[in-house]
C-alpha cells in the first residue's frame, strides 16, 4: 500500500478508535483491515518517466462499529483514490472533514446517524462523479451549498433531520435523482420547480417552505399600490375623468348579460349530468343481451350477468376499514372498467367510479372456501399493514363471484417495467431503482411471513405481483389468494417459472417456496429476462438454471441486464449470490425472508445498525 494511504488510515484510527476496537494492526496488510477495500492503481514517479502498480484505498465501509470523536483535518483528503466513504450509525462528532474535497473520485458519501455539527463547506462541483450523498440525522446547520446546482450524476441526496436554513438550491432533478429528502429542517422559501414533482414527505417538517408539492401557495410580494381592474364607483375616478351616463349603463347591461349566460351554462351542465345519471341507472337495471356480455371485457357487465343468485342480489361490498371514500356495490357496477390482465388466479380490471375514484378489481376463480372462512381470511389480510404491501380495501363474496378491490397503481408492475406490458407510464429502471424495489419487496414478504405467528404464506410471488408506486416503492400484491383455491388446482401451486422444485411432490405452498419464487424475481431484476429462457442448444430452461449454467461456464457480464452494466458490478454480484441462495434446490438451504432482507440491506448498507427506528425513519431507510 502507498505510504500516504497507510498514514491516513493510522491517523484516522488514532483519532476515532484509540482503543483499536477495529483491530487494525500494521502487522497485517491494511487492505485486509475491517471495512477497508483496495484496488490496484498506477502510480507515476516524480519525473513521470516510471510508473508502478500499487494498492490504494478506494472504499471505507464502517457502519455502526462504535467509532467516535472528530475526524482530524488533513487525513481523509490524502486518500485521492477514495470512491466510497460510509461511516453511518457511529458517534462521530465535530465538523465535516473539509479536506475530503480533495478526493476527486468520490462517488458515494454516507455519514448519516452521527453527531456532525456545523455547516457544509464543500464545493460539490469538485466531485464530478458523485452519485450518492446521505448526511441525514446529524446536527448540521447553515445553508445548503449552491454548488449542488447542476450536478448531472447525483441520484441520491438525503439531508433530513438536521438544522439547515435558507432556500433549497435548484438541484437539476431531470431523470437523475431517484431519492431526495430535506425533511425536518428549518428551510424556507419556494421549492424549486426542478424538484416540484417529488413526494411532499420529502419536504415535510420545514414550516416556511411553500409551493408544490406541499400545497402551500407562496405569497406574492405585496404591490405598493394595486390598480383596480375597473372603477368601483364614479366617485373613485380622478377629477376630469368621470364616467358618462352611457358608459355606466353599458357596464351594468354587460354585467347582467354575463350573469345570464353563466346561469344558462350552469343549468345546461346540471341537466346533462342528471340525464347521464338516469341513463346509467336505467342501464344498470336493464338486463344485457347474452351475446353482448360474452364479447365484453367490462367486468361490470360480466359480473351483473353471471351472478343472478338470491345471495348475490342481497350481497354487499365489504370494506375492511372505514373511510369517507368507501362506495357501494352498485357504484362499482356502474363504473367504467377495462381489463388489465389475466393470471393464474383470476382476471384484473381497472374501474373508474362516477366520483373519479380509480380502483383495481380482481375476479378470483377456483375459490373453494365457504363464505365465513373467506371473510375471516380477508379480514386478517386487511389488518396486516406495511408500506410494501398492497393491502386489499374491500371484497365481495357470493357462490359464483369473488371480488377483491384494491387501490389502483398507475405505474403498473415490476414485470411490466422490466419486460413491457400494460402500464400508464414506462420507466427505464436503473440499478439503484432495482435495488430499492428488491429491498422493498423483500421487506413486504418478510412482514407477511412474520404475521400471525409465522403462519402466512404468499403463494403467488412473481414480478407481476410486485406493483410500483409513483415514488417507485414496491407493493407486494395478491398475497394469500392461492391458499384459497382447491388443493387439486394447478394454480394453487404458484405460477410456472416461479415454482420451487419440491412443489411437484409435496403440492403444498410454504414460506420456503415463497423464498424460491422471490429468488426468481431477484434474477429477473438482475438479468432483465423472463422466468423462462432457452440455452444455446435451444433447450428451455427456467431462469435459475439458465443463470447457473452461465455462471458455471464463466462468471461473465452476460448474466446481467445490459441496461445496468454501467452501474456497480460489485453490488450486482452480491445480489446475484443472494438470489442463487434463495433458489437453492433443497428448501432447508434457503434463508428465511428476514435474513434475505438483512443481506440486501448489507449490499448498500441500508441496515438500521441495530437501532430501534420509528416507522417514518424505517420508511426513509428504504431509500438506496
Amino acid at each position: 500500500m502507498l505510504e500516504q494511504d497507510l498514514s491516513a488510515l493510522v491517523a484516522f484510527r488514532n483519532a476515532t478508535d484509540p482503543s483499536n476496537l477495529l483491530g487494525w494492526s500494521t502487522q497485517r496488510d491494511p487492505c485486509s483491515w475491517q471495512g477497508i477495500t483496495c484496488i490496484n492503481a498506477t502510480i507515476g514517479s516524480s519525473n513521470g518517466s516510471v510508473s508502478e502498480i500499487r494498492e490504494r484505498v478506494f472504499k471505507i465501509n464502517l457502519p455502526g462499529v462504535g467509532i467516535s470523536g472528530a475526524v482530524p483535518a488533513g487525513v481523509l483528503g490524502s486518500l485521492d483514490e477514495l470512491m466510497v466513504l460510509s461511516l453511518r450509525s457511529n458517534l462521530l462528532s465535530g465538523p465535516l472533514p473539509g479536506d475530503l474535497i480533495k478526493c476527486r473520485k468520490l462517488r458515494s458519501l454516507v455519514l448519516q446517524r452521527n453527531r456532525f455539527t456545523g455547516p457544509i463547506t464543500w464545493d460539490f462541483q469538485s466531485w464530478p462523479r458523485l452519485v450518492r450523498v446521505d448526511l441525514s440525522y446529524n446536527t448540521l446547520n447553515g445553508s445548503l451549498p449552491q454548488s449542488l446546482e447542476g450536478l448531472p450524476r447525483i441520484k441520491i441526496f438525503l439531508v433530513q433531520n438536521n438544522s439547515f436554513t435558507g432556500k433549497i438550491p435548484a438541484i437539476q432533478r431531470g431523470s437523475s435523482i431517484v431519492d431526495f429528502s430535506v425533511a425536518n429542517n428549518s428551510l424556507s422559501g419556494q421549492i424549486p420547480q426542478t424538484l416540484a414533482q417529488l413526494p411532499p414527505q420529502d419536504f415535510s417538517g420545514n414550516l416556511d417552505l411553500c409551493g408544490r408539492p406541499l400545497g402551500f401557495v407562496c405569497s406574492a410580494p405585496a404591490s405598493p399600490e394595486p390598480t383596480p381592474s375597473r372603477p368601483a364607483a364614479p366617485t373613485q375616478t380622478k377629477p376630469g375623468r368621470r364616467l358618462s351616463l352611457g358608459a355606466i349603463l353599458a357596464l351594468v347591461i354587460g354585467d347582467v348579460a354575463f350573469l345570464a349566460v353563466l346561469t344558462t351554462l350552469f343549468m345546461l351542465c346540471y341537466w346533462h349530468k342528471q340525464h347521464k345519471r338516469e341513463i346509467s341507472a336505467a342501464s344498470a337495471r336493464s338486463p344485457k343481451p347474452k351475446a353482448e356480455v360474452s364479447s365484453s371485457d367490462d367486468f361490470t357487465r360480466e359480473f351483473s350477468s353471471s351472478d343472478k343468485s338470491a345471495e348475490a342480489q342481497a350481497g354487499q361490498l365489504v370494506f375492511l376499514k372505514t373511510s369517507k371514500n368507501n362506495f357501494s356495490l352498485e357504484d362499482l357496477l356502474r363504473a367504467s372498467a377495462e381489463m388489465m390482465g389475466q393470471g393464474s388466479l383470476g382476471t384484473s380490471y381497472r374501474a373508474v367510479l362516477e366520483d373519479g375514484q380509480m380502483v383495481a378489481v380482481k375476479r378470483i376463480k377456483g375459490v373453494e372456501l365457504g363464505s365465513k372462512e373467506f371473510e375471516k381470511r380477508m379480514a386478517v389480510f386487511g389488518e396486516i399493514e406495511h408500506q410494501n404491501l398492497h393491502v386489499p380495501r374491500a371484497y365481495y363474496f357470493s357462490k359464483t363471484e369473488k371480488l377483491v378491490v384494491t387501490e389502483f397503481i398507475p405505474m403498473g408492475s415490476l414485470a411490466a417495467q422490466l419486460h413491457g406490458g400494460e402500464t400508464q407510464q414506462s420507466i427505464s429502471l436503473d440499478w439503484s431503482m432495482r435495488l430499492r424495489i428488491a429491498l422493498g419487496a423483500a421487506r413486504g414478504i418478510a412482514c407477511l411471513h412474520e404475521s400471525l405467528g409465522g403462519q402466512v404464506v404468499h403463494g403467488d410471488i412473481k414480478s407481476s405481483n410486485i406493483l410500483l408506486s409513483r415514488s417507485m416503492e414496491a407493493r407486494v400484491a395478491d398475497y394469500g389468494i392461492a391458499q384459497m383455491l382447491g388443493p387439486g388446482s394447478e394454480s394453487a401451486l404458484g405460477p410456472v417459472g416461479y415454482r420451487a422444485p419440491e412443489l411437484s411432490a409435496t403440492r403444498k405452498l410454504t414460506q420456503q417456496s415463497d423464498v424460491y419464487a422471490f429468488g426468481v424475481v431477484l434474477l429477473e431484476i438482475l438479468t432483465g429476462k423472463a422466468p423462462w429462457r432457452s440455452n444455446h442448444s435451444g433447450e428451455m430452461l427456467d431462469l435459475p438454471r439458465w443463470v447457473q449454467s452461465v455462471v458455471r461456464e464463466e462468471w461473465t457480464e452476460e448474466v446481467f441486464d445490459q441496461g445496468i452494466l454501467r452501474f456497480s458490478e460489485e453490488e450486482m454480484v452480491e445480489m446475484l449470490q443472494i438470489a442463487l441462495v434463495c433458489v437453492a434446490t433443497l428448501p432447508g438451504d434457503r434463508p428465511k425472508m428476514r435474513n434475505v432482507v438483512k443481506m440486501i440491506e448489507d449490499v448498500r448498507n441500508w441496515g438500521t445498525g441495530g437501532e430501534e427506528l420509528s416507522s417514518e425513519e424505517l420508511k426513509s431507510m428504504d431509500r438506496p
